[in-house]
């Protein structure tokens, strides 16, 4: 799983990670943009993908809202817990469902 922002830098380092990864022949690999503000930034994302990435191709890609609450929370995470039914938690929840995955279900 590469974690990564949604600017150029960080979309930079994913796809060479990526890249990396298939080379070394890991099966499955995913991809998570967080703090992602807006749809201009899923939007910048995907350019830079398609651009940068080239046929590199993640097995998932993940969206995690950037959230204040976060900033707010840290280092707890008890309050964010609060409203289990913000963008931010159902990100979560959506990360919790692939990882808790099995290679062979995930596995291209």
């Amino acid at each position: 799983m590469i974690v990564t922002d949604p600017t150029y830098s960080g979309i930079g380092v994913a796809v060479s990670a990526g890249r990396l990864a298939r080379d070394l022949g890991i099966p499955s690999v995913h991809l998570v943009v967080n703090r992602v503000r807006n749809d201009a930034d899923r939007e910048r994302v995907a350019d830079d993908m398609a651009r940068r990435g080239g046929d590199l191709r993640f097995d998932t890609l993940a969206w995690v809202p950037y959230d204040d609450a976060v900033l707010a929370a840290e280092p707890a995470v008890d309050p964010l817990l609060a409203d289990p039914d913000s963008p931010f938690m159902t990100a979560v929840r959506a990360l919790a469902a692939i990882v808790s995955r099995t290679p062979t279900e995930i596995a291209p």
